[in-house]
């Protein structure tokens, strides 16, 4: 699965595209990178359990998880001053974003369509190396993660600004 730091760039990206035409919101930013991590806060519960395979990517990453997400994150934003559908997009689309990401990288699948069906959807291929926590938190393998991880971040953020700075205009 991705890092926070890839999880992290997601999110800000999001934030870029989502306030294309406004002026800078820190709200919004925060919403979009806590909700980009959000679902591998079933993770801490698997490291301090040492059963990180039984907490980890199960419901936390589904759509249903998702949608819930969007609706808290537009309930934060106020329903009653008519922000609810730019909190619940800012939500869902950092929560839906790092769904994708780790469809993309996990060779374990995601229950994506949970609470209909618990069955994992498992991408043929993998565009994220991803930590590999079976390793040790040290290893070195990490490093690679890390490295290519801020490559991306870097190119991500980098495309996202140059298409809003064309959009603006």
């Amino acid at each position: 699965m991705p890092s926070p730091i890839a999880h992290t760039a997601a999110g800000i990206a999001i934030y870029e595209l989502l306030h294309v035409s406004e002026e800078r919101d820190s709200r919004l930013l925060w919403t979009t990178i806590l909700f980009s991590i959000l679902p591998d806060a079933d993770s801490v519960l698997g490291l301090a359990g040492r059963d990180f395979i039984r907490f980890h990517n199960n419901v936390s990453h589904s759509l249903g998880f998702a949608a819930a997400a969007g609706a808290l994150a537009g309930t934060f934003f106020g329903w009653g001053k008519g922000l609810f559908w730019r909190g619940f997009s800012a939500g869902f689309l950092a929560y839906g974003f790092h769904l994708g990401m780790d469809y993309w990288s996990t060779r374990r699948g995601i229950i994506l369509f949970w609470p209909f069906s618990k069955r994992r959807f498992v991408s043929p291929k993998k565009l994220f190396y991803g930590f590999q926590w079976g390793l040790g938190f040290w290893n070195k393998a990490h490093l690679w993660t890390a490295l290519t991880e801020l490559l991306f971040g870097l190119v991500l953020t980098a495309g996202v600004r140059v298409l809003t700075k064309r959009l603006r205009k």
